[in-house]
């Protein structure tokens, strides 16, 4: 396949990464996690060898982007949640630094605010299904909501894919 790819990632364990070619959206996959104990409790952690997988999975040619949300800590989050938000961002960003991949960061407001969308996750499940209906279905799921994850990293690739930008790192 041809043309410029955009990878667009939801960071988080509840995350999400999309790849959009040419304002199609070619793929969606959940973060990928594994549970570890640490400490004698189990706990949910990005799976960086699937990720690197997954992101190595797209040969990605000339011009193509990974465009990530930047992550930062809530008002009233704990310090361990907010250490283990940062310890997965900084994850991410390490396993598109390792494949040589060029990236950008962008805010939530700097990608939502060109759409229209709040902080409402069902305003970004909703857009998606309409951006790209063909793969609707895969922006619900069994858990009795959206899966604003898949939602937010296809619409994140989709704000660069629109926006055409430079690189701001890499």
């Amino acid at each position: 396949m041809s043309g410029e790819v955009t990878i667009g990632i939801d960071p988080g364990l509840d995350g999400a990464l999309s790849l959009i070619r040419n304002g199609q959206l070619i793929e969606v996959l959940d973060m990928p996690t594994n549970t570890v104990k640490v400490a004698g409790k189990k706990r949910r952690v990005i799976d960086d060898v699937q990720l690197r997988f997954d992101l190595r999975s797209e040969a990605l040619p000339d011009g193509s982007m990974v465009v990530i949300e930047q992550q930062s800590t809530r008002p009233g989050q704990s310090s361990q949640s907010g250490l283990k938000t940062g310890y997965g961002y900084g994850l991410i960003i390490g396993v598109v630094v390792g494949l040589g991949y060029p990236y950008r960061i962008v805010t939530p407001k700097q990608w939502k605010k060109p759409f229209g969308l709040t902080d409402n996750k069902a305003e970004s499940v909703a857009l998606a299904a309409e951006l790209w209906p063909y793969a609707a279905e895969s922006f619900y799921g069994p858990r009795g909501g959206g899966k604003d994850g898949r939602a937010e990293a296809a619409l994140i690739a989709e704000y660069h894919a629109r926006s055409n930008t430079e690189t701001t790192a890499a």
